[in-house]
């Protein structure tokens, strides 16, 4: 059987979000699943806990990824 495993070491939404969603699709698909939680990822499994914001890892790409939406290069979510 196919397995796969996923380490998770953040708290943040945008790190946990696809983390989960390869576990629960692998589990779909009949693999074996696995997710080992570490330093920060343990905050996410902490009782009442609540992420307050996405990691700032794309900040950089900020004021580009504005310009492009408001161009019309990219479509807005809202």
């Amino acid at each position: 059987m196919p397995k796969i495993s996923i380490i998770v070491s953040s708290e943040k939404l945008d790190k946990l979000f696809p983390a989960m969603t390869l576990a629960t699709t692998a589990a779909a698909m009949g693999w074996e699943s696995e997710v080992f939680f570490t330093f920060w990822g343990l905050l996410a499994l902490k009782k009442g806990y609540e992420p307050k914001e996405v990691s700032l890892d794309y900040k950089g790409y900020e004021d580009e990824l504005r310009r492009a939406v408001s161009s019309g290069a990219m479509p807005s979510w809202r």
